[in-house]
């Protein structure tokens, strides 16, 4: 599904409760990356981790800068070009096995050749206008919380009758509660390939 798809169905639910002041697209727009990221926050998610091989960088100071795909969460892994674990900190690099990591970027030492990398991805907040067209950052099958996330974030606004029964976000945390005790299979049997062999 793409980020305007996600906009079109929402939208006429907005307007026709009343909320042509409340469904700008600008408004609109924030009503999806917040529940978006809300939905991102909830689990570390198996689509978001991002495995790489980065064997160009270029010299920073008397560092390397390698530079990743996609903005960086949180760091799994990172080994270098002889297999050799190199561990995040927040000091100065002082050797081999060490790095500093940045939001999209790691820096070491300039005796590596390349590093493997894996890490959680970041949620990149989307303007309709730029990225409208681009694929939703999530699996479909994550529509229909992000969707009832999006209704709860205008439930104060009374756009739904059975709110009082049964509130958006509490349809939303049992269907992510779901999808999380599919995700785990995959994220526990995530493995990165052996170098050694």
């Amino acid at each position: 599904m793409i980020n305007n798809q996600v906009y079109s169905f929402i939208r006429p639910f907005f307007v026709s409760r009343w909320g042509w002041a409340l469904s700008t697209t600008e408004m609109l727009e924030s009503y999806i990356n917040i529940s978006c990221q809300d939905v991102w926050n909830y689990y570390q998610w198996s689509f978001k981790i991002k495995t790489e091989t980065i064997e160009t960088s270029s010299v920073n100071w008397e560092y390397l800068k390698w530079e990743t795909t996609y903005p960086i969460e949180s760091i799994i892994d990172i080994y270098d070009d002889e297999w050799n674990q190199i561990i995040p900190m927040s000091g100065k690099v002082k050797n081999y096995t060490e790095c500093n990591v940045w939001d999209n970027f790691i820096l070491t030492t300039t005796d590596i050749k390349s590093i493997e990398i894996r890490y959680y991805k970041q949620y990149e907040w989307i303007s309709l206008a730029n990225d409208g067209t681009k694929a939703l950052q999530f699996p479909n099958r994550f529509v229909p919380p992000i969707v009832n996330k999006i209704y709860d974030l205008a439930s104060p606004l009374s756009y739904f009758e059975d709110d009082n029964v049964v509130p958006r976000y509490q349809i939303a945390v049992r269907q992510l509660d779901e999808l999380k005790k599919a995700d785990w299979i995959s994220a526990d049997i995530y493995f990165s390939p052996d170098k050694s062999i």
